[in-house]
């Protein structure tokens, strides 16, 4: 089945707040920063990358992306995943999703010397450019290096080391479970049940989560609910207590209690920003 291919590129330089709050809906994001140092802000994670840096964020998380020091410059790429969720080889697709879990839930960056970099980065300034000339056929040839770059990174997720592979089988241990939390947040969750639902004990699901996943399951929760409350913020105009209760916290004082903790800011100190 063939999918539409969304594509997109930005870039930006100077300093504060470079890239404001932000998702790419169905899109992997991928970032250079082309200069100076930045931050970067997810419900998941929070990660400083220096000039040469590339870093991968998953498809509809929340990011802002900010100078750090003084002037920054950071580029921006944006694909739709759709089409490469048709791969033919289950193990392929088994590895994507792999890939994406860590880009949701790390920081999924690369600096020079790295395996894969200057692959990585040739594909990025290539797709960059063609989308800024956008000379005949250029979507074919973006499409045709996104390919290629896709194919060699979840390749290396099959060659990696064998502790690296327990991991990567365990977060598929995990998928049905992950998925679930992805669609039940707003509802109460526990670990025994998430448990039951995998049909192991609660301290082995508790320690198989934390292993594979890099946070407790508590905090993993409160994350997509902290995400789906920065979407609510940047792209509504709704209360803070509705949105409290439309992602599952008791109150809109305990959703900003818990938005402070993890992103450092108030939720209408993020909405001010997001809008700038």
């Amino acid at each position: 089945m063939e999918h539409s291919f969304v594509f997109g590129a930005t870039g930006k330089s100077g300093g504060g707040m470079l890239l404001p709050a932000e998702r790419h809906v169905g899109c992997l994001e991928m970032l250079y920063v082309r200069r100076g140092s930045v931050t970067v802000k997810t419900a998941m994670c929070d990660f400083r990358a220096g000039t040469g840096d590339i870093f991968f964020l998953a498809p509809d998380m929340v990011r802002t992306v900010s100078a750090q020091g003084g002037d920054a410059a950071v580029e921006s790429i944006w694909f739709s995943i759709s089409f490469f969720e048709d791969l033919p080889e289950a193990i392929d697709r088994d590895l994507f999703y792999m890939f994406l879990v860590q880009s949701r839930t790390r920081e999924n960056l690369y600096s020079s010397g790295a395996p894969l970099y200057h692959c990585l980065k040739d594909a990025f300034e290539t797709c960059y450019e063609e989308y800024l000339t956008r000379d005949l056929c250029y979507c074919l040839r973006i499409r045709g290096r996104l390919y290629l770059m896709m194919a060699q990174l979840i390749s290396s997720y099959g060659a990696t080391r064998e502790n690296d592979r327990m991991v990567y089988h365990n977060v598929l241990r995990l998928r049905d479970s992950l998925t679930y939390i992805d669609s039940h947040f707003r509802e109460r969750i526990t670990v025994p049940d998430l448990a039951a639902y995998l049909q192991v004990t609660p301290d082995y699901y508790t320690k198989l989560f934390r292993d594979s996943i890099g946070k407790t399951t508590v905090d993993y929760v409160n994350s997509v609910r902290i995400n789906r409350g920065m979407m609510l913020l940047s792209e509504t105009d709704l209360p803070v207590s509705d949105i409290a209760a439309d992602i599952g916290f008791a109150s809109g004082n305990y959703f900003s209690k818990m938005f402070r903790a993890v992103l450092g800011l108030t939720p209408l100190a993020f909405r001010r920003g997001a809008h700038r």
